[in-house]
């Protein structure tokens, strides 16, 4: 089911959904099947449905040790207007020793920090944020920038007004 769902996933969401759905259903703690589904959750505003799922799987958004479930639960609270909670969150992640953090990871959370912080008007750790992001991007090989998409990146750093959730995985 999950298989059927990432293959329509880029077209026709509605579809995608509902094969990601049989998958929850047979197994609702498949990650990639719950991030997948989430996303389109996530995009749609149905942010009911994702404290339901997140309710039935023992606070998984809370708990799950993956880091792509991290952010995306730092989008959630941003999203959910609990700009404090984000903030920590993206700032545990940046943080953690235990968690190699991508560079593509570090400019979402360092980003959406310096984005969320500018909208709680604090302009002074909203420009440090954003220039440890941007300083993240001119530090990558240009491999890695090759490797990921542009509109991602750049999209993450001046379009992320509504705290966008982006999967890399």
């Amino acid at each position: 089911y999950y298989w059927m769902g990432y293959l329509q996933l880029n077209v026709n969401t509605y579809n995608a959904y509902y094969w990601f759905l049989q998958c929850y259903n047979l197994e609702p703690t498949y990650i990639e099947n719950l991030l997948d589904m989430l996303k389109i959750l996530f995009d749609d505003e149905d942010y009911i449905s994702i404290q339901k799922i997140n309710d039935c799987n023992n606070n998984i958004l809370y708990t799950s040790p993956d880091i792509r479930v991290k952010v995306f639960t730092a989008a959630y609270e941003a999203k959910m207007k609990r700009f404090s909670n984000a903030v920590e969150l993206y700032k545990k992640i940046i943080h953690n020793k235990n968690i190699e953090l991508e560079h593509d990871l570090g400019i979402i959370c360092y980003s959406n920090i310096g984005i969320i912080s500018n909208d709680l008007g604090n302009v002074y750790e909203a420009v440090k944020y954003l220039e440890c992001a941007t300083d993240m991007i001119y530090k990558t090989k240009i491999q890695q920038l090759i490797d990921i998409k542009p509109n991602f990146v750049y999209s993450n750093l001046f379009l992320t007004y509504n705290y966008t959730y982006q999967d890399v995985g």
